[in-house]
């Protein structure tokens, strides 16, 4: 008998960490313009200014998408 309140009890065996390692990435001169204004966002992030950063950051991300798409973008660049 099945009802909708019924309820699966398993063991388990570990557990998956919340909070995923911090990855430095630094920008160099060859990196694009949009990588670099990401990690320029990403440094002056402070708690005043979240809405500013946040809309920066979904400019930037369509910028890139567009660049990507016409092939203007690598790969490796866009995924920084």
């Amino acid at each position: 008998i099945v009802a909708h309140h019924s309820v699966l009890v398993m063991e388990a065996f570990s557990s998956i960490e919340r909070t995923a390692p911090k990855l430095k990435v630094d920008a160099v001169e060859k990196d694009n313009k949009l990588v670099r204004d990401i990690l320029d966002v990403k440094q002056r992030l402070k708690r005043g200014n979240r809405i500013e950063s946040l809309h920066d950051i979904q400019q930037i991300k369509e910028e890139s998408q567009q660049m990507f798409d016409l092939g203007l973008l690598d790969l490796e660049s866009k995924a920084k």
